[in-house]
């Protein structure tokens, strides 16, 4: 950052951040919601695939309703998360930057709902008999999604965490600075 600019200048560019901070935030949602709905059916298929026993003797009717009420619970999750999610204050910067900022998991307000997804496919799997012992779990996408590139939003979300952070404290000295000046002043000026 530039050391030298004025309080009006920081502004600017805070409000800049936080515009672009939104639109980085809608990417990641339009990237969680596409994902999530197809995590719910490639979860489903890996299940159903790795409980040979189960699946073989399930009747094709009973294949196509799993098939169905995954792909449905898959919209209704995605649909859901995404409405939670789009509270703005969720999206609040932790104090903490993650050890992986390629990821979202720091970001502990939106992660949990996102991980609410996970428990509901769980027992949704339990209904078809084919949920393993543990929950599936989910990870951001490392492909691009809706043409959008997940790990790459997410180092953006911490770029402009850090940067904003840094605007703020720069601001802060500025000002600090200013009511040292002035008391200086006053103090010289004091006869």
């Amino acid at each position: 950052m530039v050391e030298s600019l004025s309080a009006q200048e920081i502004d600017d560019q805070i409000a800049l951040r936080k515009v672009r901070f939104q639109q980085v935030i809608g990417d990641i949602r339009t990237v969680l919601k596409a994902d999530l709905e197809a995590f719910v059916l490639r979860e489903t298929k890996k299940a159903f695939l790795a409980r040979a026993d189960v699946a073989d003797a399930m009747p094709a009717e009973r294949v196509g309703a799993l098939k169905k009420r995954a792909l449905e619970l898959g919209k209704a999750l995605a649909a859901r998360i995404d409405g939670e999610i789009a509270d703005a204050a969720l999206w609040t910067a932790p104090e903490h930057e993650p050890a992986n900022p390629r990821d979202l998991v720091g970001v502990h307000e939106v992660w949990a709902r996102v991980n609410g997804a996970e428990k509901e496919l769980h027992a949704f799997l339990g209904e078809f008999g084919i949920a393993s012992a543990e929950a599936p779990q989910y990870k951001l996408p490392a492909y691009f999604v809706a043409g959008l590139y997940m790990p790459s939003l997410a180092e953006h979300y911490w770029r402009i965490v850090v940067e904003t952070r840094e605007l703020e404290e720069q601001k802060k000295k500025l000002a600090e600075t200013s009511v040292r000046e002035k008391l200086q002043a006053k103090w010289d000026s004091a006869g």
